[in-house]
């Protein structure tokens, strides 16, 4: 079959709802939901979210999310062209629907603008050699530009829900560490003229940043800065990091920060790894390494 269909494709939207459950996202309704639109016909989705953005003014976002359960044999580029079109068209649709205000009236309160687009290729072990391919699948997808009222579309794939997974996982570590006394929140500076602002909620925008912020406060009752760090790990790719920290007022010479890396190569990171702490200066910096998994961790998997 070209999808786990039925069981399989059902398993892996509740377990990419325990992700975005974890990053304190807030479901709307049931899975596999028929929803009214516009028109008096009905359009299936798979689950549909809201998450408070913390960016400017803190409004909420509310987000229909595509699960879908592939093998890397049956992919093509066709299908996540028809995907997208698919998806975008029920949002066009569906955003200014009485009917569905009225099954969900917190939908009125925010916009329906944004979709994602899960893929979790179930044979992960090929996922690497795949991943080109799913690549140049996506730099082949041509959405219709709209003069008014666009939507957003984005794609997840192994790569991006694993990412995810292992910095849901750091922040677990954090926050049940008996060295912790008010939790991780995820920081976002100041955008135009917003003040800057923390929170346990992480922003769809953030999902594939090259560093996520945030800090945890510790029993000694002092700030802990923290970046989850997905760059490259060379000298250069480092530079450009601390260059964007400083650019953000996130350096301070009075507070530890504790940069996780992710996919690094010990034996090859430890050779730069000193050189990398002196690009900081007076900055207290300790490095560590993130979870690197091929396929999904148990808090996706336990039911």
């Amino acid at each position: 079959m070209a999808e786990d269909q039925g069981v399989n494709g059902d398993r892996w939207n509740d377990q990419l709802q325990k992700l975005l459950l974890a990053l304190n996202w807030t479901t709307i309704g049931d899975s596999n939901m028929d929803l009214p639109n516009e028109k008096d016909s009905k359009h299936g989705v798979d689950r549909v979210y809201w998450y408070q953005d913390s960016h400017k003014k803190g409004n909420r976002e509310a987000v229909i999310v595509e699960a879908k359960c592939y093998l890397t044999t049956s992919f093509s580029a066709s299908l996540l062209d028809g995907w997208v079109k698919v998806l975008d068209g029920k949002l066009t649709k569906l955003k200014n629907s009485d009917e569905l205000f009225k099954m969900f009236p917190i939908l009125e309160q925010m916009p329906l603008r944004t979709g994602i687009i899960a893929v979790w290729f179930s044979d992960h072990t090929q996922y690497a050699a795949f991943q080109g391919k799913f690549v140049d699948a996506m730099k082949k997808v041509a959405m219709t530009r709209k003069t008014s009222d666009p939507n957003k579309i984005y794609v997840l794939e192994n790569s991006a829900i694993l990412r995810l997974a292992s910095l849901c996982i750091e922040v677990e570590k954090i926050n049940n560490s008996k060295n912790t006394k008010e939790e991780f929140k995820f920081f976002y500076p100041i955008v135009e003229n917003f003040a800057a602002n923390y929170s346990n909620v992480l922003n769809l925008n953030y999902f594939a940043s090259k560093f996520v912020l945030g800090s945890f406060v510790g029993s000694d009752d002092k700030e802990n800065l923290i970046v989850f760090y997905y760059g490259e790990l060379n000298i250069e790719s480092f530079e450009r990091l601390h260059s964007a920290l400083a650019n953000v007022y996130y350096l301070n010479v009075e507070k530890k920060m504790s940069i996780y890396c992710y996919q690094r190569n010990d034996k090859e990171f430890r050779k730069i790894e000193p050189e990398i702490i002196n690009l900081f200066g007076q900055q207290q910096v300790i490095i560590k390494e993130m979870e690197n998994m091929t396929d999904l961790p148990t808090f996706m998997r336990n039911k």
